[in-house]
């Protein structure tokens, strides 16, 4: 809707990211690091803010909502916030999360660029959106996707059998700093 792409396009959006044993990726394997100055040093270079907490770290970033595209000059929703919101779990996973680390120690959540929560109907709506414009096709043997990232979202869908994935990236898009919510 108008009022909800306006307020991700002023405030952007922020992942937050609580790294317990057990649960997910480790931290060396999500960063690629092995200690904790080498992760301090990748944060800061990614303008990510890190703390340790009870010896675990908790990373926290604040990123645009959407994206000029550098060709066309078209605005595109550019984030994750629906992916990283807690909303979007299982019932018996959100219940069982809540219950083992509470509202805010969840090991990811997403959030407006200020702090705010997202509320759960934003998210529904965000993911109904997404649930509107989706498209499918059977993969052949020998098939190749090209995606432009930007104008193109992608999804993760369960799949049966064997697959080579190879992903190269090319021209990253560097965010512009002047507005939270837009690069």
């Amino acid at each position: 809707s108008p009022s909800t792409l306006r307020r991700f396009e002023r405030l952007g959006v922020r992942y937050v990211r609580n790294f317990h044993d057990g649960v997910g990726l480790s931290w060396q394997s999500t960063f690629a690091v092995r200690t904790r100055e080498a992760l301090a040093e990748k944060c800061r270079r990614s303008r990510i803010r890190l703390e340790w907490i009870g010896g675990r770290p908790r990373t926290s970033q604040d990123r645009h909502a959407l994206a000029r595209h550098p060709l066309t000059d078209g605005l595109s929703w550019f984030n994750q916030a629906h992916h990283f919101s807690f909303h979007t779990l299982p019932t018996y996973a959100r219940e069982a999360f809540m219950e083992q680390y509470g509202p805010s120690d969840l090991p990811r959540q997403s959030y407006f660029g200020d702090g705010t929560p997202i509320p759960l109907d934003v998210i529904e709506e965000i993911e109904h959106a997404y649930e509107l414009e989706r498209v499918e096709f059977d993969w052949q043997r020998g098939d190749l996707l090209m995606i432009d990232n930007m104008s193109t979202a992608h999804a993760r869908t369960p799949f049966e059998g064997e697959r080579l994935i190879a992903l190269t990236m090319a021209d990253l898009h560097a965010p512009c700093p002047s507005s939270p919510g837009v690069a």
